[in-house]
């Protein structure tokens, strides 16, 4: 499956210039292969690599593909059964092969308004 994001929207995130990043990182409902899927975006530009890992189960990691030579990452991931086993972090790598897990700031809805 190739992403969902627009290359337009693709460009104005990773100039700094999209008016809602929520819209394209952190978890977002697809149809993959005919299924309900989760995909996982993530903004790391310091990355060579990148994974999601259940929270629940942090054995099972997910690759995820670059999208975007500027550190975009997705991953499609199965739908979860439940709204409360749908957390999960972010495992990422550097050119130097350092690795940091990290909770995706964009898995949780934003508190700020207007």
């Amino acid at each position: 499956m190739r992403t969902t994001i627009q290359l337009g929207n693709i460009g104005r995130l990773v100039e700094g210039r999209h008016h809602d990043p929520f819209e394209i990182l952190g978890p977002h409902e697809v149809e993959d292969a005919g299924r309900k899927a989760v995909a996982v975006r993530a903004l790391l530009p310091e990355s060579t690599q990148a994974w999601v890992i259940d929270a629940a189960h942090p054995t099972i990691r997910r690759p995820m593909r670059r999208i975007h030579p500027s550190g975009l990452f997705e991953a499609i991931c199965p739908m979860p059964e439940s709204t409360s086993g749908s957390r999960y972090l972010l495992q990422s790598a550097d050119a130097r092969g350092q690795k940091a897990i990290v909770h995706d700031p964009y898995a949780f809805a934003p508190s700020l308004t207007d």
